[in-house]
């Protein structure tokens, strides 16, 4: 464990005596410090023994002092009692000089990467790209799947790393929908499709905020000539549980046939029988959907 993990740098170890420090490699050839802490062999099984280091990050160096609080609070100490009030040796008090910008800069984290331009999300088979860094709510694919507020969302900076775009929307009962006679209304997908979302929880979230989408359509099974199951259900949905876990329902091509009525997408809300029955809580960054299944090197994630 030691080893392999750069960023442990210094470890404290005891139950074995004496005291001693010695230097080690780790595998990415740094250094690594190994102190050996313990002082049960001595008066009065180390006299509450304590050792404190002072991290100087300006200084570039651990200060290492070891003492007895419990011995410096008497008023009287006999003679090996006043030998362990402080450990003055060099095992015990000294200092270790580490270059703390040059010694983590293996995993030190990056800067923050910055936004990527919309034009190089959209790829081949891009059915439509929306992003909430700006109050744009055209689709971004040029495709005119364009969106309308329901409600006040709430936009903000929140964004992960990884995100194309940094900004998001924070929906408490507001969602979207695409506007009507968008093209994505009545798409059915025959070649396959892959749906990415950047997608983040509050930490309040719980099981009365379950099953709100992060992306559905408002037709039914029953619109799409679908007997099987519930048919009042959408026709497709993106949903998270009670116990966060995502999970997306359809009802297939290949299963009674299907409808290729126009319906409205719908981003941050699930419907039941054509109702609005769940809002989404949390906060939505971008979101992209394409024609084909998508290889791992293709998604928006920054690798």
């Amino acid at each position: 464990m030691v080893k392999d993990n750069d960023q442990i740098f210094l470890t404290l170890n005891g139950h074995f005596w004496p005291p001693g420090r010695t230097v080690l490699r780790n595998s990415a050839g740094n250094e690594v410090h190994a102190h050996i802490t313990n002082y049960q062999d001595r008066y009065y099984g180390g006299s509450a023994m304590i050792r404190l280091y002072h991290f100087d990050l300006a200084r570039g160096v651990i200060d290492v002092e070891t003492f007895s609080p419990w011995l410096l609070a008497q008023r009287k100490l006999n003679v090996l009692a006043e030998q362990e009030i402080l450990r003055s040796g060099p095992l015990d008090y000294f200092s270790v000089e580490i270059d703390f910008a040059k010694r983590f800069a293996g995993f030190a984290p990056v800067a923050e990467p910055k936004p990527r331009p919309a034009r190089e999300m959209v790829i081949p088979g891009t059915v439509a790209y929306w992003r909430f860094d700006s109050r744009d709510l055209r689709d971004l694919s040029g495709h005119g799947n364009d969106l309308v507020a329901s409600g006040t969302p709430s936009w903000t900076s929140e964004h992960h790393r990884s995100q194309p775009g940094h900004g998001s929307v924070f929906l408490d009962g507001a969602y979207f929908k695409t506007v009507p006679g968008a093209p994505l209304n009545k798409a059915t997908f025959q070649r396959g499709y892959t749906i990415e979302a950047f997608f983040k929880l509050p930490a309040d979230f719980n099981s009365s905020h379950a099953w709100g989408a992060l992306l559905s359509r408002l037709g039914t099974g029953r619109d799409a000539g679908k007997t099987g199951d519930d048919p009042s259900e959408p026709v497709a949905t993106l949903s998270l549980s009670d116990g966060h876990a995502l999970q997306w329902a359809t009802f297939p091509l290949n299963q009674n046939g299907i409808s290729t009525a126009q319906d409205v997408c719908l981003m941050g809300a699930y419907t039941y029988d054509r109702k609005i029955d769940k809002t989404f809580y949390g906060w939505i960054g971008d979101v992209r959907i394409v024609d084909r299944p998508l290889a791992e090197r293709e998604f928006m994630v920054r690798r």
